[in-house]
């Protein structure tokens, strides 16, 4: 691969951590300094407030995760050294194993036990749960008062 394709993944990978520290910032912003049309920050988060920082976080979790995808396809770009059909298997890869696979080309090891990677993989899990959701079968009820519906 081209160093410009290198370059790319990077500028994607930097691009999506800047954005999600912007959006968590912003929803730590709104926490700490509530709007002023209201007396205390329980009341502001009574308000769009609470949407609006649970947007922000959303957007940063997703971005992040999203950014280590970004980081793990740059470095098997790497691996792939300019082999479109080696890069293209290696694309299908969990994200993880293509970090993996960068380090194994490199003489080291990802330990699967370390609590870091637990962390991380259980981070992309969610991630993947969150963009791609299951359809799946739940009951459903009226409320005791019949004012609205209960999943069960």
């Amino acid at each position: 691969m081209a160093a410009f394709e290198h370059s790319v993944a990077a500028h994607y990978y930097s691009g999506f951590m800047e954005e999600a520290i912007y959006s968590l910032m912003a929803a730590k912003n709104m926490m700490e300094h509530p709007h002023r049309k209201h007396e205390d920050l329980a009341a502001a988060l009574q308000d769009e407030d609470l949407m609006l920082c649970g947007l922000h976080v959303r957007h940063a979790f997703l971005l992040t995760a999203t950014a280590l995808e970004a980081a793990a396809n740059g470095l098997i770009t790497a691996v792939a050294a300019g082999q479109v059909s080696v890069f293209d298997d290696l694309e299908m890869l969990s994200t993880l194993t293509k970090f993996e696979v960068f380090a194994i080309s490199r003489d080291k090891r990802i330990d699967r036990s370390s609590d870091k990677f637990e962390k991380i993989k259980r981070w992309i899990s969610c991630r993947n749960a969150f963009v791609h959701p299951k359809p799946r079968r739940v009951g459903v009820a009226l409320d005791e008062n019949e004012r609205g519906i209960v999943l069960e």
